[in-house]
């Protein structure tokens, strides 16, 4: 190898020169010389054992000019120099280069370079050692103790304190700083591997730091994320496993929106924020984040209706056009639904694809045979007799078991005083009994009223539910004063209305018209 080596720097000299003006000796020539001339030689020769199985080996040669001139033999020595390192920075070896020293921009698949100690811009072939730059390797490289930007192919040894910037080829051993992108394999690693979705064997003594991409899926025009940890690689953001959360704003693609739709992904935790921005966190793999339609729901009330098998509970904005069935009901038509989005009752009700947000729809019937119950109203009045005397009556429920009376002095506020199935508390005033007079009307008089006050009333009817009261209707609250000495406000007679009886269609209002007989000629009364 060393004579070959000779022979390519005499190749590279006799290039440069011609080989009719200086002659190359490759031993010492003590005496004789022909000047012009050069000289060259090897001298001592080394091994560096790299590992179990590698060794680097070492041929310094040193290259001497013996100059024509007499009279400036330093000057010429300098321009021979300076050609020297142009011509020899590529030593071809059995068309082979040996040594780079300077900038070679494309090494073809079927060339090789033995020693890299500057720069090879793209190579495609064979290089044993690089000591310099790699910009670009499709090739196969040995062994490098430097830096490649990147590989896509094969490195054979990536040394300790050499890097290899994007590989996206393969690693058969690390000992230095590889970044490791998708499609990337470092198969023996006791280095640093900073990995972004590539591969690292089980045979790892060194360090792996994981890092997890974040892509934007279906329904996402455009994603922003405002961590400067994530790089972006292939298209997709790449983040540190240990770098925490980020925050995302998204462009809706069209079709795709908020009200209907949210952010969802596989491998990490989506949480909207108050400002419509997202944040990511918790991310444990790589993952996409799409929009996921959300789920509405449907409540209906039948009305003591039957409802449809086929009307659905639940819908999203994809769901094709739903179209509610009816109800049935016996003894009633129904006659349409009222709810959400509609106008008024509707037969025909559809929720349209894309529509979004929960809805409620409430069934209205027309009674055939079944009798409508009619509300149920408590009417009390009080009437005053003598000084200290009111007589508080009320038309009697067929449905209650009971009557809680509850009363104070007004703006105060009530309490129960009598219960008509048991005796009245014994803090509250004297009070008989209350008793039904007829069929239709309970009574209970109050006594020892005082004089002048104002005093408020009001009844709530009871039934009794397993042992329990349970009240289902309550009066309004009535006013009345005791023994109007004071001459300010005196109570209601009775009221007389002009109609009898009103008749009201939906939405429709009436002013009904009345006359308040007094018991006083006073303006200001206690309405009963």
């Amino acid at each position: 190898m060393i004579q070959k080596v000779i022979d390519g720097i005499i190749a590279a000299i006799r290039a440069e020169y011609g080989s009719a003006h200086f002659k190359v000796y490759t031993e010492l020539v003590e005496q004789g010389l022909k000047n012009p001339c050069f000289s060259v030689m090897c001298l001592n020769p080394s091994v560096e054992v790299t590992g179990k199985v590698r060794s680097r080996r070492y041929y310094p040669f040193v290259i001497d000019y013996f100059p024509k001139s007499d009279d400036e033999p330093v000057d010429e020595c300098n321009t021979v120099y300076e050609t020297l390192i142009e011509c020899l920075g590529d030593i071809t070896v059995e068309d082979k280069i040996i040594s780079n020293n300077g900038v070679v921009d494309w090494v073809i698949d079927t060339a090789s370079i033995r020693y890299n100690n500057n720069i090879v811009k793209d190579n495609q072939g064979i290089l044993i050692y690089n000591n310099g730059k790699i910009e670009k390797n499709t090739g196969i490289i040995t062994e490098n103790n430097n830096y490649i930007g990147e590989n896509t192919e094969t490195v054979k040894f990536n040394a300790k304190g050499a890097e290899i910037n994007v590989n996206k080829g393969i690693i058969r051993e690390n000992k230095g700083v590889v970044y490791n992108y998708p499609g990337g394999i470092v198969k023996k690693n006791s280095g640093i591997v900073y990995n972004y979705g590539g591969m690292v064997s089980e045979d790892n003594t060194g360090s792996v730091i994981e890092s997890y991409s974040v892509k934007a899926g279906k329904g996402i025009e455009k994603a922003t994320l405002d961590n400067e940890s994530f790089l972006d690689i292939d298209g997709a953001k790449w983040l540190e496993k240990t770098k925490g959360t980020a925050t995302l704003t998204v462009v809706w693609a069209k079709g795709y929106n908020a009200n209907g739709y949210h952010l969802e992904a596989d491998g990490c935790k989506v949480t909207k924020n108050t400002n419509g921005t997202y944040t990511l966190s918790k991310i444990t793999k790589n993952t996409t984040i799409f929009a996921a339609p959300t789920t509405f729901t449907i409540t209906y009330k039948s009305e003591n209706g039957s409802l449809q098998t086929t009307n659905p509970v639940t819908y999203t904005c994809e769901t094709e056009d739903i179209t509610l069935a009816a109800p049935s009901r016996e003894g009633s038509t129904f006659l349409g639904w009222t709810g959400t989005d509609l106008a008024g009752t509707t037969k025909n009700v559809t929720i349209k694809k894309g529509s979004f947000g929960d809805r409620i729809y409430t069934a209205v019937w027309n009674n055939e045979s079944q009798t409508v119950q009619q509300e149920i109203f408590i009417l009390p009045k009080v009437l005053v007799k003598g000084k200290a005397i009111q007589k508080l009556s009320w038309n009697k429920i067929d449905e209650a078991d009971g009557y809680f009376i509850y009363s104070s002095v007004s703006g105060k506020k009530m309490k129960k005083v009598f219960d008509t199935r048991k005796r009245a508390s014994k803090k509250k005033a004297k009070k008989s009994s209350a008793k039904s007079t007829g069929a239709k009307t309970v009574t209970y008089t109050f006594k020892k009223r005082k004089s002048g006050t104002v005093y408020q009333y009001q009844i709530r009817a009871y039934k009794l539910v397993n042992g329990k009261k349970k009240v289902f209707c309550k009066s309004m609250v009535v006013y009345s004063v005791a023994n109007n000495q004071s001459g300010k406000l005196t109570n209601v007679k009775n009221i007389k209305l002009k109609k009898k009886s009103y008749t009201l269609q939906v939405k429709q209002t009436a002013k009904i018209k009345q006359n308040i007989p007094l018991i006083k000629r006073i303006k200001s009364f206690i309405l009963v």
